[in-house]
């Protein structure tokens, strides 16, 4: 029988980051043994001042930047859209190929990590994401 071409494990998690964490790199999401999509990663800021959050895809224990994305002050919070990284404008080659309905592919055990690019003096940046493994 052929492999179903839906996931298997449709997943969503969200961490925050505040000053206690400096810029050090935290994980947001590992995919499991048969790897997965990443859909969207989004960011709300409540900590009264822009942020910029580093995206990393971490392989075998070594993080790899994969690129920044701005949140403005109050991003995501009364009615504001969040930041969300999974765009063109972070990444050109979503513009030219299904990658948004199809999802980012990750390999196996692979995993999305972020830090805070300066050290978030107060309030937090919340990371949200959803992916699909299988």
């Amino acid at each position: 029988m052929a492999s179903s071409p839906f996931f298997t494990n449709p997943f969503g998690t969200s961490v925050s980051f505040t000053s206690a964490d400096t810029t050090v790199a935290k994980v947001i999401s590992t995919f499991g043994g048969l790897g997965g999509r990443l859909f969207s990663l989004s960011f709300v800021n409540t900590s009264g001042v822009a942020q910029t959050m580093q995206i990393y895809r971490r392989v075998s224990g070594t993080s790899f930047l994969i690129g920044e994305v701005p949140v403005a002050i109050g991003a995501g919070v009364s009615g504001a859209a969040p930041a969300e990284y999974v765009a063109p404008a972070f990444i050109p080659a979503l513009s030219n190929m299904p990658a948004l309905l199809d999802g980012i592919p990750f390999a196996p055990a692979d995993g999305v990590w972020a830090s805070a690019k300066t050290t978030i003096a107060a309030g937090a940046v919340h990371a949200s994401l959803v992916a699909g493994n299988g």
